[in-house]
């Protein structure tokens, strides 16, 4: 957090710069104002999170000062420094929406309580500005409203983003794939929340195909160092890969590069859904880039043979025996045609084909070989395979939404009571109802909330509370995207 003290005694200032470095906790000591119309220019200039403010300062003593520099600070903290012959002034600050006062000479226990208090606070702000911004960036990727619904003071319009997506490829039972997807999330919830920064928002959520989205963003003005820390988190993620990397579960970090609005964040997410299957010849269980992804689907036959080995995949998961049985003979048809794989991607394709089926390849057996041995896979699933009526599990979504709509709910939260992975709920889900999860949340929600504005005696917000949603303006959004009018247009037709 950055600092400010103003107090126009030397000795006052040092002393209460040495204590608070002594704290040993995050903060950026600014440099000191000596009165009244310094502290105001080096707030305005600085915007600090908290300013240390002497009652009695030269040109504007600390209450006028505070009153101009609130203009350019709203979000500031400010905490007067005091005798006890100037405690009418400490209270009159109190009134003017002053955090707390010191005496002096500054304690510093009281110091640290002052301080401390403030980091609580701002971590329980930041915690639920960056689940606003969740919200707000997932009903757009869902396509619940639209970017050009967003007012010029919306940081959705004025930030740069960076994001990436997490692949998963496991031939294990859903509930084991959840389990383990759900430590990952964990943890990269437990590294966001050791250090929330006010430069940066950060978002964890599902994307419509079931796969978990990581989106950072900051505004312009905070341009150097809102990269930066995103960098940073994405490289402290990207670090834990290998935590969940064994011979049968593997997790691949695909990430955008930094993008300047969120149409091109959009496109870029994207492009690396359609085309992480490229994963498959370049390398699992790391991080790959945009742009190197980008040189990589240049190449036809690269592209081409990541499609097919993707194809193998899916067939297996979803029990498709006719169409893997069929993606063998085409991977093997296309090997022999061309034996142009290097040893390199080959053995990048071994280990996907490992993790992604229960296979046993090494990239220096021949092409017979490996037929022989996917083949082998496809008939161990036909007699292992007694199908599921996931009609029990849909049905079980379908009761879940309907009682539990007015909260904050997701796909990920569901799946995790049903031990199974968002990705498989997700697909399940899409093609047993034709819908997404989030579209058919959304249209249950804004039915139930044209009923609801019927009654003249209940106000839009609570309307926008009792349907699930917290904030009005993002209810407003979501209604006037779904029936093209807005909520208060609404209630005008039934009066």
């Amino acid at each position: 957090m950055k600092i400010l003290i103003a107090d126009d005694e030397n000795l006052a200032r040092s002393t209460l710069r040495s204590m608070l470095q002594e704290l040993l906790l995050p903060l950026e000591l600014l440099e000191d104002a000596t009165n009244g119309e310094e502290m105001v220019e080096l707030v305005r200039r600085y915007t600090p999170h908290i300013v240390f403010v002497d009652i009695k300062m030269p040109k504007l003593n600390g209450l006028e000062a505070i009153k101009s520099a609130k203009i350019f600070a709203p979000e500031t903290r400010w905490f007067i420094l005091t005798g006890f012959s100037e405690f009418n002034y400490a209270q009159e600050a109190l009134r003017m929406g002053v955090s707390d006062y010191l005496l002096k000479p500054v304690d510093s226990q009281e110091l640290t309580k002052a301080i401390t208090g403030v980091i609580n606070e701002n971590r329980k702000q930041l915690v639920i500005l960056n689940q606003q911004f969740e919200r707000e960036i997932a009903g757009l990727f869902h396509g619940l409203s639209s970017i050009e619904q967003e007012d010029r003071h919306s940081l959705l319009l004025k930030a740069h983003f960076i994001g990436a997506i997490f692949s998963i490829d496991s031939f294990l039972p859903e509930t084991e794939k959840a389990e383990r997807q759900r430590n990952f999330l964990h943890h990269v919830h437990f590294v966001f929340e050791q250090g929330p920064a006010y430069e940066i928002r950060i978002a964890l959520f599902t994307l419509p195909s079931g796969e978990i989205a990581l989106i950072g963003a900051w505004e312009t003005e905070h341009n150097r160092q809102g990269e930066q820390l995103c960098y940073k988190y994405l490289h402290l993620v990207g670090h834990t890969l290998q935590n969940y990397h064994d011979h049968d579960f593997c997790i691949t970090m695909l990430q955008t590069s930094v993008c300047c609005s969120y149409n091109e964040l959009y496109g870029q997410l994207q492009w690396l859904q359609k085309f992480s299957a490229l994963r498959a010849l370049y390398g699992i269980g790391k991080k790959l880039h945009f742009k190197e992804l980008s040189h990589y689907a240049a190449g036809q036959y690269s592209m081409e043979m990541s499609v097919l080995l993707g194809k193998l995949s899916f067939y297996y998961r979803e029990k498709m025996y006719m169409h893997y049985m069929h993606a063998v003979d085409d991977l093997t048809r296309m090997l022999s045609a061309r034996n142009t794989l290097d040893y390199g991607s080959k053995k990048c394709a071994t280990e996907f084909l490992c993790h992604a089926l229960p296979c046993h390849l090494a990239p220096e057996q021949s092409i017979d070989t490996w037929k022989q041995e996917l083949q082998s896979c496809g008939e161990q699933m036909l007699l292992a395979w007694h199908k599921k009526d996931n009609g029990d599990m849909l049905a079980q979504v379908i009761l879940f939404i309907e009682q539990n709509y007015r909260s904050d709910i997701g796909i990920a939260q569901i799946a995790e009571k049903l031990h199974v992975t968002p990705n498989y709920l997700s697909t399940l889900f899409h093609k047993r109802t034709g819908t997404t999860f989030m579209k058919y949340l959304t249209k249950l929600r804004m039915l139930k909330a044209k009923e609801l504005l019927a009654d003249p005696d209940i106000q839009v917000q609570q309307v926008a509370e009792q349907v699930g949603y917290y904030s009005v303006r993002h209810f407003t959004k979501v209604f006037t995207t779904f029936f093209g009018h807005y909520p208060s247009e609404q209630r005008k037709k039934h009066s």
